[in-house]
């Protein structure tokens, strides 16, 4: 199951190992199966699956994506953390430690061309949780995990201004404390509704900037501006929020000068946390088709994706920009960012908030991992 179930399907099934694929979004598909398995019934009517017979591979219909009153419906992850994971094993960067990640909705009607999990898992049709059944989870975690904070790991939590402002109001409502975070969009939220979040415990905002460059963002359909992240990055700070900000090297229409421009935006907007990636062409995608219909895909193997070590690799090269300068000037961008003595105000603004120890150990932390980073690509 997972993405790539969704697009290698037969290859998966041809390697021997594996009986069943889970296509798509797997939860009721699982469950389904399972029941079948357990009375010994044939799997020709279960949707979403494919799965080998003795006559061959069978590709069974699509599920229909989850509706609303479907995830309402499913259990609570944080309950499968307590009862088989130990969290502390656990460490994101951008997190206070220890933390787990929780949905509270799925699909995201965004056209990014690059993303994978709308195209390849979840969908496009943006579906919720009700508020309730969030905040009674949230609670549910307050009184049974030592976690420091909760991650809402949606695609985007802030579309629906609404649903938030209804998030902040029971969040208060029910005298909850747990801080949070959550991934958002530079265009959906405005200073005033920052503030709001910042008053419901919210601690960090992630977003997608991706390039400095605004006919890149237009070539992958983002949806926002520079001027946007310019705007969202000012408020964020006036509300007293983080920001982890997100990048790409290596977008349709990249080359040197306009990784400059990337360069100096960075520079400008200066997130409390950031991250560059270099462009992946994740099978299933728009951009995926794209790269390889033009002839920049250098592999069709999604193994080749990372070197040994975990590190990322681009698997695409373009006439004006290499995949080497592309990985090359990714790592410059993080190195100068944070070696930068012009950092260290940003690291101590993060210290200096609630939560302040726990603040500086995942600094701490980030920067041995950062570090450690660097010495490999020597």
């Amino acid at each position: 199951m997972g993405p790539p179930a969704s697009q290698y399907s037969t290859n998966i099934l041809e390697s021997g190992s594996i009986d069943v694929v889970a296509r798509y979004e797997y939860d009721f598909t699982l469950l389904q199966l399972a029941s079948h398995i357990e009375d010994g019934e044939p799997f020709d009517n279960i949707k979403g699956i494919s799965y080998i017979t003795p006559n061959g591979i069978i590709h069974n219909p699509d599920r229909p994506l989850s509706s609303s009153e479907d995830l309402d419906n499913i259990p609570f992850v944080s309950r499968v953390y307590e009862k088989h994971l130990n969290i502390e094993d656990y460490f994101l960067g951008q997190s206070l430690y220890p933390e787990v990640q929780i949905f509270t909705g799925r699909g995201c009607p965004n056209q990014c061309t690059f993303c994978a999990w709308p195209q390849t898992l979840m969908g496009k049709k943006y579906r919720v949780r009700s508020i309730p059944n969030v905040l009674d989870e949230l609670e549910w975690i307050s009184q049974n995990l030592k976690v420091n904070e909760v991650f809402f790991e949606d695609d985007t939590f802030t579309i629906n201004k609404e649903r938030v402002l209804e998030f902040c109001r029971g969040y208060q409502e029910r005298d909850l404390s747990v801080t949070w975070s959550c991934n958002a969009r530079a265009n959906t939220l405005d200073l005033e509704t920052m503030k709001t979040l910042k008053k419901a415990n919210c601690r960090l905002l992630i977003a997608g900037y991706e390039s400095g460059v605004d006919s890149i963002l237009q070539a992958v359909k983002k949806g926002i501006t520079t001027d946007q992240i310019r705007q969202f990055s000012k408020n964020a700070r006036k509300a007293g929020l983080l920001v982890h900000g997100d990048f790409i090297i290596g977008l349709p229409g990249e080359n040197k000068e306009t990784i400059e421009q990337t360069r100096r935006l960075i520079q400008e907007v200066r997130p409390d946390i950031l991250q560059v990636a270099v462009a992946s062409p994740f099978p299933g995608t728009e951009f995926y088709n794209w790269c390889r219909g033009n002839g920049y895909l250098l592999t069709d193997d999604p193994n080749q994706y990372l070197d040994d070590e975990g590190h990322q690799k681009a698997v695409i090269s373009y006439p004006a920009l290499s995949n080497k300068t592309m990985v090359y000037e990714a790592n410059k961008l993080l190195r100068d960012y944070y070696l930068s003595p012009r950092y260290v105000p940003l690291a101590i603004r993060q210290v200096m908030r609630k939560n302040a120890i726990a603040e500086m150990k995942r600094l701490w932390y980030s920067a041995e991992m950062f570090m450690k980073y660097t010495r490999e690509l020597k």
